[in-house]
């Protein structure tokens, strides 16, 4: 059982929840969200489609309406899936459709599926080779695979909400209770971002989830670990550029996907902020840059365990050398950096003190990255 389920199975939630109430406006996200990973609707329409990981499934009633031959959906938490059986009778979404209450290590299947999406899980799994290798055999020749991704730098300002939530709540031992809290701080932040569908304490009950802490599953990391056998096709959002005559690609997926691999790192600080698109810039700050956002998570987790003096120094030590990294950048997130730090060494945090942050409020990184590939063999 991963992190997530035994967290939700805990607390008997399904912390994914959205306001689907203008449904068109839902569907024509999804389609466009599809559209910019190359899977235009039309493309599932007759298809054989599995979804892992399903949640209370917002998201497959846009999936179904595509109209694929076969949609296979697998949600393992209980109360996730008894939402997602919800879901579909209340619209009456029946035909072609199967539904799993149970792992992807349990699912016991010998098919293969044209296209295989796989959203909001394998970032914040512990057991990401076997998990993917998985799910890899369920896709066939030629065709797709979507999943998402969510690295030590776009998920940068969750990592420090999640330590400023961690004070607030310390003191507190009902789950309810919590989740009161931290959506009392953070409302004035959700509130920030526009087309945001997600129920607040949904979002603040994944904050606290420890599954956060495996949030280090970058771009490059996924196109790595595929490189072989798929070949890398699309992202959302589309941060790549490809400027290669299709008569000088690569027909090997391993050096057609490195041309991805190089560039990324160039660009990948653009994950921090998702109000701004920075220029590239040299590839060792944005490697300095990941490598001090591990530790900082690292520094963060041990802080819930012991509240080391000597660990908070090293903290705020981090994000000294992570401000100065970013100077440059946009001083913004320097400003919303020093502005943690005021509030890190106060002994006791109110909610009030987190509503009113000025320069963090804003700030989100792109958080999950959608990925799509293409299968060679």
């Amino acid at each position: 059982m991963n992190e997530y389920v035994a967290f939700y199975e805990k607390y008997k939630i399904s912390p994914v929840r959205q306001n689907i109430n203008n449904f068109d406006i839902h569907c024509k996200r999804r389609e466009g969200l599809y559209r910019q990973l190359g899977l235009p609707k039309m493309l599932f329409k007759g298809k054989d489609v599995l979804e892992v990981g399903s949640g209370g499934g917002y998201n497959s009633l846009a999936t179904y309406l595509m109209k694929p031959s076969r949609y296979v959906l697998i949600e393992p938490n209980k109360a996730g899936f008894n939402e997602l059986l919800d879901n579909f009778n209340k619209r009456g979404f029946k035909d072609n459709v199967e539904f799993y209450n149970i792992l992807l290590e349990d699912f016991d299947c010998k098919d293969k599926f044209d296209i295989v999406l796989c959203e909001g899980l394998i970032q914040g799994l512990s057991n990401r080779e076997s998990f993917l290798k998985r799910l890899s055999n369920f896709v066939k020749k030629d065709g797709f695979l979507v999943i998402t991704v969510a690295d030590e730098i776009s998920m940068f300002f969750e990592i420090l909400r999640r330590y400023l939530a961690n004070e607030l709540i310390k003191n507190e031992k009902n789950f309810e209770g919590k989740i009161n809290i931290l959506v009392r701080a953070f409302t004035p932040h959700l509130d920030s971002i526009k087309g945001m569908t997600r129920k607040y304490e949904d979002w603040c009950a994944d904050l606290i989830c420890d599954a956060i802490y495996n949030h280090t599953f970058s771009i490059v990391d996924a196109i790595g670990f595929f490189k072989r056998d798929y070949f890398f096709y699309g992202a959302s959002p589309n941060i790549f550029q490809d400027f290669r005559w299709y008569k000088s690609l690569p027909i090997e997926p391993t050096e057609y996907n490195e041309y991805f691999i190089k560039q990324f790192n160039s660009i990948r600080h653009n994950f921090i902020n998702y109000l701004k698109i920075y220029r590239e810039r040299e590839e060792k700050e944005n490697i300095e840059l990941s490598m001090l956002c591990k530790r900082l998570i690292l520094i963060v987790k041990s802080l819930e365990k012991n509240d080391n003096q000597n660990k908070k120094r090293e903290m705020i030590e981090i994000l000294e050398a992570i401000s100065n990294n970013l100077k440059q950048v946009d001083k913004n997130l320097s400003l919303a950096i020093h502005e943690f730090i005021k509030l890190s060494k106060k002994e006791n945090l109110s909610p009030d003190e987190v509503r009113d942050m000025k320069f963090l409020k804003p700030l989100f990184g792109r958080g999950q990255i959608y990925l799509s590939f293409v299968k060679e063999e």
